[in-house]
C-alpha cells in the first residue's frame, strides 16, 4: 500500500482499498519493495501456509515463488490471463505424497494392526449388511376416488322424525304483475261461468 501511496494515483489507491489486505509487519516509515513484501507474506517457512494465488507481472517474483511448492502463479500475456503450469517443486511434493500413500500401509506398522483389529471386530458381525426391502407403494391419494358412505336403513330412524316440509317463498310481485294476474283470473272466471 505504501508503494501505491507514493505514486499518488488516486484511482489505483481506491481500487486497492476495496481488496482484503494482509499485514506484512514491515514498518511504514521504511517500506520495502512490493515484490519482497509479497514474497514474505506468501513464503512462510518454505510453504504457502495461507494458500494464496499470486498474480504478478514481476518475473523475478514469479521465479522465486516457483521454488516454493503449492503456489499457483498467474500473469498477463498481452491481454490474456495465463496460469503457469505446475512448478517442479510442487510436482516433486505431489509425487512424494502419492508414493507415501501407496507404500504407507506396507511400511507403517500401526496401519497393519488397525486393519487386523477391524477384521476381528467384523468377524462377530455379519459381513454383508442385509438390505432393507421396500414393499409396494400406495397410489397417490389425490388420484383416488373417494368412497361413498353407506346409509343404513333402520326402522328406528324412519319413525323418529320425518323431514320438515320446506315452505317455498314466492317471488315478490310488482304492480304490473298483479294487474296481469287479475286480468287472467277474471278471464278464467268468465270462462268457467
Amino acid at each position: 500500500m505504501q508503494e501505491l501511496y507514493s505514486t499518488k494515483n488516486q484511482n489505483a489507491i481506491e481500487i486497492a482499498k476495496t481488496f482484503e489486505r494482509r499485514r506484512c509487519n514491515h514498518p511504514p516509515t521504511d517500506p520495502i519493495p512490493p515484490h519482497e513484501c509479497i514474497k514474505s507474506i506468501v513464503n512462510i517457512d518454505g510453504e504457502n501456509k495461507h494458500r494464496y494465488v499470486v498474480a504478478t507481472e514481476n518475473e523475478r517474483l514469479r521465479y522465486s515463488l516457483r521454488k516454493i511448492p503449492g503456489i499457483p502463479l498467474v500473469y498477463m500475456n498481452r491481454s490474456v490471463m495465463v496460469m503457469e503450469s505446475l512448478s517442479k517443486a510442487s510436482a516433486s511434493i505431489s509425487r512424494n505424497m502419492e508414493r507415501g500413500k501407496l507404500t504407507g500401509g506396507l511400511n507403517n506398522a500401526k496401519s497393519g494392526i488397525v486393519g487386523a483389529m477391524d477384521k476381528i471386530k467384523n468377524d462377530g458381525e455379519n459381513e454383508k449388511p442385509t438390505k432393507k426391502r421396500k414393499g409396494p407403494k400406495e397410489p397417490n391419494p389425490l388420484s383416488i376416488k373417494k368412497k361413498k358412505s353407506k346409509v343404513e336403513d333402520n326402522d328406528e330412524f324412519k319413525d323418529e322424525g320425518q323431514k320438515k316440509k320446506r315452505k317455498r317463498k314466492s317471488k315478490t310481485k310488482t304492480k304490473e304483475d298483479d294487474d296481469v294476474d287479475n286480468e287472467n283470473s277474471e278471464k278464467l272466471v268468465e270462462d268457467e261461468s
